[in-house]
């Protein structure tokens, strides 16, 4: 049953990526003011760390990595997403109603 649940899980995972990366594309104005709204985002998480996360030089993060910590509360622990791809789907949201 276990492995029943971790399958469906799995599957729906990458059926809403690849309906995610098919979205329609957001303008450069409409990525550039995400972007700024999200570097001066002051939400932390439960630990007191900022939800706007840098990795490395060029994965910027909304809380922790997604495959680090998939099981969370989006508007307390951030959605996990790497931003600059979710930056640039026009129909992508902000977990805490930002943007």
């Amino acid at each position: 049953m276990i492995y029943l649940s971790m399958f469906y899980y799995f599957i729906a995972s990458i059926i809403g990526f690849i309906i995610f990366m098919m979205g329609p594309e957001a303008c450069e104005q409409l990525v550039s003011k995400r972007m700024d709204i999200c570097q001066k985002c002051d939400f932390k998480d439960n630990k007191g760390l900022p939800l706007y996360r840098i990795e490395g030089d060029i994965k910027h993060f909304c809380g922790k990595p997604w495959d680090l910590q998939k099981l969370r509360i989006p508007k307390r622990d951030g959605c996990g997403c790497d931003l600059k791809i979710k930056w640039t789907k026009r129909w992508a949201s902000c977990p805490n109603n930002l943007w």
